[in-house]
């Protein structure tokens, strides 16, 4: 018996099928949202964060950033001008990690939606004493 090679047709054929399943796999990580991983060029998993800043007089400000570390510093050393550098914002009192920017963004807003009541609360359930954050270690 000769095994005759498949005809260039059946061949094409074939590797129209394999694009397909590929498109089809891209197709549903899209629907599952899981496109909206972000890698960075390490190979980590981009990590986003919805941040509470405090000053002294207990103003609170709400932000959204991919490198809390370094937000922080440049809350403490004023490196940008504007409300977080006229109030003299020292403290990270609270903040939550996202694996995508949309959940982080969307977090952000529902906080800054809250009363001033209800984001103390908040801040109280994992900050009682309002001690500052950023002096441990962020990356638990």
């Amino acid at each position: 018996m000769t095994w005759l090679r498949p005809p260039a047709r059946a061949q094409r054929m074939s590797r129209l099928r394999t694009q397909a399943v590929k498109s089809d796999v891209a197709t549903q990580m899209k629907k599952e949202n899981l496109s909206a991983l972000r890698w960075s060029s390490s190979g980590e998993l981009r990590q986003h964060w919805v941040y509470i800043v405090s000053n002294v007089s207990m103003t609170l400000y709400t932000g959204v950033t991919n490198d809390v570390k370094k937000r922080v510093v440049e809350h403490k050393l004023k490196l940008v001008s504007g409300f977080t550098s006229r109030y003299h914002f020292d403290r990270l009192v609270y903040f939550e990690c996202f694996n995508d920017p949309q959940s982080a963004i969307a977090r952000e807003k529902q906080i800054k939606g809250l009363t001033r009541k209800k984001k103390i609360a908040l801040v109280k359930t994992v900050n009682r004493e309002w001690k500052d954050l950023s002096s441990g270690d962020l990356d638990e």
